[in-house]
């Protein structure tokens, strides 16, 4: 079992404030975690090859063609204000 002295020192780390009462409760589900931890850890992985992702050969990815996107005036015609080409916004900052 882990100690609340662990317990109240992974908080810290954390930058967790746990009330009195709340040290058992994660004593407790840290020990479980733990214990979780512990079973992975056991496991006979020695056949299984080390992965960098669960999906091998990566993504599939459509080929990379140009393509004419919309024209300025396209999409500036949506604006609800502008100055000459470009979209006007409230200003944000002083």
């Amino acid at each position: 079992m882990i100690s609340e002295a662990e317990v109240l020192r992974i908080a810290h780390l954390a930058r967790l404030r746990l009330a009195p009462n709340d040290v058992g409760l994660f004593q407790g589900q840290l020990a479980r975690v733990l214990e979780h931890v512990a079973e992975l850890d056991a496991l006979d992985l020695s056949d299984v090859e080390p992965t960098a992702r669960v999906q091998a050969g990566g993504g599939v990815l459509r080929p990379d063609e140009p393509v004419h996107g919309a024209c300025a005036a396209d999409i500036l015609s949506n604006a609800p204000e502008r100055d000459g080409d470009f979209f006007k916004v409230p200003r944000v900052l002083g």
